[in-house]
């Protein structure tokens, strides 16, 4: 979403900014009860799951749909510490090893951006 706002006057500079930490409190209370509920969910996935697991159950049926269990493979970050082994595998000079990993490291794309906080 875009807005192209110009601000011309005192009031309404004032009231652009209320309206922006209206805003941000109502994204922080979002947020907040995001994590809760998802906290909630995790908690009660465990307990469905291990009564699935116990009970040999396939699916559990619900006025919402179905409840199965699956598996899900999830891979690890690519993280600098990961490429570092993964190339001592490959490269007996550690000095080469460090001088690629200070190349990854020094030559990575930034992104600067400006953004507003409430502090």
């Amino acid at each position: 979403m875009s807005f192209s706002l110009v601000v011309s006057d005192k009031e309404e500079y004032e009231g652009t900014v209320r309206k922006w930490v209206i805003v941000e409190r109502q994204l922080k209370l979002i947020h907040d009860k995001t994590k809760e509920l998802r906290e909630m969910k995790c908690k009660l996935s465990d307990k469905i799951s291990q009564y699935i697991e116990k009970n040999n159950i396939e699916e559990i049926e619900t006025s919402e749909g179905k409840i199965k269990p699956v598996e899900r493979k999830e891979y690890t970050p690519l993280t600098y510490g990961y490429l570092e082994k993964s190339l001592e595998k490959m490269i007996s000079d550690k000095s080469k090893v460090q001088q690629i990993i200070s190349l990854l490291k020094n030559n990575r794309e930034m992104k600067v951006s400006k953004e507003l906080i409430l502090k």
